[in-house]
């Protein structure tokens, strides 16, 4: 009888959790017809485009290998935030699957319901009552760390399997232990990696507490399960496509922190109470308690004060105390947010790698979120009698709800309202695109001529990745146009290189067609010689289609601007301004060694630096730039030796932050072939963050304001 009145009222928790669901997030994600919802160009996208690129690539070994999604640079599944788990299981039906498929909707729903199963199972270590198992659970479903990744990042809102990992800490020793710890550690490993970690240092926390502290097993057999965990661990890494990428660029750890407020701070989601002042951590930081589940824990930690209660929790439960407290801080970080104060703890940069490898560490406190609402569960279900109980929980839910209004509110409308953008509506409306779509089985855009290590962070909030990653699915071509959640550096460094061989030689693939940024032409309009090849702007991107015109007749391509070397020279005595790209084709190639732009120019971003000008159509005899100078107290002078093809231009002392004018003379070797390539050698080039400046660690030397010919 027991038993069953268990089973009816998880029946009329998960039923009440569907109802939720359904007012939250919306019927409309579960249909797998409707990909809308996950067009706003952000996470969601990315995790879309992975899977719709893996269902339709060749079966490899290890399975999660994603070939057509990056091309040179690809990985796996799991580094598109795909779900490899889900995307791996999807895979061997996709021939029977709409061309339009996703179950980034379904998986949501599944993970709310576990939500409230896994607390559900939690709250019956400490209480048979029902209905305050039912209330206790749905309360945990509203959890704003939940709520916020259903419309931010799906994978990331399997919170039912931390949860399940602290069930498995707090629940007495049974001998399927292991057996569950190894389940859901390859389920963890298979959904997302920052899941897995967080699920791993709870495995260990277990091992260590069942071993030490509560000497439930026999240290030899606990530790031979644990080294087959291990190995079973390994190899289902492989089998999702983890070890795909040797070399990993890590950076971000210190700014997706967790605040030290942010449990109290709304970020949005309070109707009761306002937002502290507190710097951006890119959503890292949306760790709101709420008002409801703040209730209850007062409300628990009162009534163990008040009656001196004591809990077994930790006692048993040492290490997991340790661990708990360690996530906590490895969350803060070294740069130590408490509302809008913040100080930094000086790190070694070896630290710091380490560290990268976790970079959003505000995530790794969730399970300390989840530890802090069942201590206050506990207590109040400890210190109170069975009636009061379930009318503390009710009023706690009811005041959750309540309070995460607007958050929800907001959240319903992401997932439900239609998206009307770019990727949605692609802006690529001429004849041309559907002839390529079938003549080409790639699309390519070729990396930036001046940087081997692009900003990807500026890359996320780019458009090309996202409309010709959409545009390539759509036609299931192999492509570049992609954004991953880590890049192998090596394959990175190898792909600009084949890039700018291919640009040098005019060694285009006759199976690609290839995307060229605006500031990126003029090295391709140098080195092509194949006249059957088609480089032009259409619909306002720059494109090269290698022996196009070989086989097609103009007038079916649709309206396109042909681009030729004369349009791109510059005028006679007009200024070359280098500030942040603008929609017209450059003058200028930013060849080697640049940082990213900026409003007012652009600073060199090493020791050697090379920019090719095109010459004006009317012979020049010299050129004018206009320089900024990287100089402080350290580096009174930048000292600069300017270069043409060997032939030395200038030396030059600049002293001055601003304002450095220098002229040059125009070389005849120049004249002759039309454009002119700058070296300049920057030997006192250093980072900020080197002479205890900022903790800029960019390498700053020159910056080049605008260039002039006369």
């Amino acid at each position: 009888m027991a038993k069953y009145l268990d089973k009816i009222s998880l029946l009329i928790a998960l039923t009440a959790g569907t109802l939720a669901f359904l007012i939250v997030c919306g019927p409309s994600i579960l249909n797998p017809l409707n990909e809308s919802w996950l067009l706003g160009g952000g996470d969601l996208t990315q995790q879309y485009f992975g899977w719709a690129f893996f269902r339709h690539s060749p079966w490899t070994l290890p399975l999660g290998l994603n070939p057509m999604y990056g091309m040179d640079i690809s990985s796996s599944i799991v580094y598109s935030d795909g779900n490899p788990l889900i995307s791996i299981l999807l895979k061997p039906f996709s021939t029977y699957l709409p061309h339009i498929f996703q179950f980034q909707g379904l998986w949501l729903y599944f993970c709310w319901l576990m939500q409230i199963y896994v607390a559900w199972k939690i709250l019956g270590l400490y209480t048979q009552d029902k209905i305050s198992r039912i209330l206790g659970s749905l309360l945990f479903s509203f959890s704003v760390p939940f709520l916020f990744r259903i419309g931010v990042h799906t994978n990331l809102a399997a919170h039912f399997l931390i949860l399940g990992a602290l069930y498995l800490n707090l629940r007495s020793y049974k001998t399927d232990q292991a057996y569950w710890w190894a389940l859901l550690l390859v389920i963890s490993l298979g959904v997302h990696f920052y899941i897995f970690a967080m699920v791993g240092i709870l495995w260990i926390a277990d091992f260590c507490d069942k071993s030490f502290i509560q000497k439930a097993t026999k240290p030899r057999s606990n530790l031979a399960s644990f080294v087959i965990t291990v190995f079973i661990t390994i190899i289902f890494g492989w089998l999702y496509g983890y070890f795909s990428v040797s070399s990993p660029s890590l950076f971000g750890y210190g700014f997706f922190k967790a605040n030290v407020l942010s449990i109290f701070n709304p970020n949005g989601w309070s109707y009761f109470i306002k937002d502290l002042p507190i710097k951006s951590s890119w959503g890292e930081g949306n760790l709101y308690l709420g008002l409801g589940a703040i209730s209850l824990i007062l409300l628990g930690l009162l009534s163990k004060i008040f009656w001196k209660s004591h809990d077994q929790i930790f006692t048993n439960h040492k290490f997991l105390k340790i661990t708990l407290i360690a996530l906590a801080l490895f969350s803060i970080t070294n740069q130590i947010g408490i509302g809008s104060f913040e100080f930094r703890i000086p790190f070694p940069q070896w630290m710091l790698n380490i560290f990268g490898i976790l970079r959003h560490s505000a995530r790794l406190f969730w399970p300390v979120f989840y530890a802090i609402l069942i201590l206050g569960s506990l207590w109040v279900i400890q210190n109170f009698k069975a009636r009061a109980v379930r009318f503390i929980f009710a009023a706690c839910l009811i005041l959750q709800i309540v309070d995460l209004l607007p958050g929800m509110v907001k959240l319903h409308a992401e997932l439900n309202i239609p998206v009307k953008n770019e990727i949605t509506s692609l802006p690529l409306h001429q004849p041309f695109w559907k002839v390529v779509s079938k003549k080409y089985k790639n699309l390519y855009l070729l990396p930036s001529q001046s940087n081997p290590y692009p900003d990807f962070m500026s890359r996320f909030m780019s458009s090309d990745w996202k409309i010709f990653g959409r545009f390539a699915a759509l036609n299931q071509l192999n492509t570049n146009a992609v954004y991953l959640s880590r890049y192998d550096s090596n394959k990175q460094i190898e792909a600009f290189e084949k890039s700018q061989n291919t640009i040098k030689n005019d060694a285009y693939d006759p199976d690609t067609l290839y995307i060229i940024k605006n500031e990126d032409v003029i090295p391709v309009v140098l080195g092509l010689k194949n006249d059957k090849t088609l480089l032009a702007n259409i619909d306002g991107f720059n494109v090269l289609a290698p022996n196009l015109m070989n086989s097609i007749n103009p007038v079916e391509l649709g309206n396109y601007n042909a681009i030729k070397i004369d349009q791109l020279r510059p005028t006679l005595n007009s200024e070359i301004s280098f500030k942040r790209p603008a929609s017209s084709l450059s003058t200028y190639a930013l060849t080697k060694g640049w940082n990213n732009r900026e409003d007012w120019g652009i600073w060199s971003g090493s020791k050697d630096v090379t920019l090719t000008l095109l010459l004006p159509k009317i012979n020049p005899k010299s050129l004018t730039l206009n320089l900024r100078a990287f100089i402080s107290g350290a580096i009174p002078y930048q000292p600069i030796k300017i270069s043409s093809e060997e032939l030395i231009l200038g030396n030059f002392s600049l002293s001055k932050f601003e304002n450095n004018v220098i002229e040059l003379t125009i070389p005849n070797s120049a004249i002759k072939q039309g454009y002119i390539s700058l070296e300049f050698k920057i030997p006192s080039a250093a980072s900020p963050s080197s002479i205890g400046m900022a903790e800029d660690d960019r390498v700053l030397g020159i910056g080049i304001v605008s260039a002039v010919f006369h």
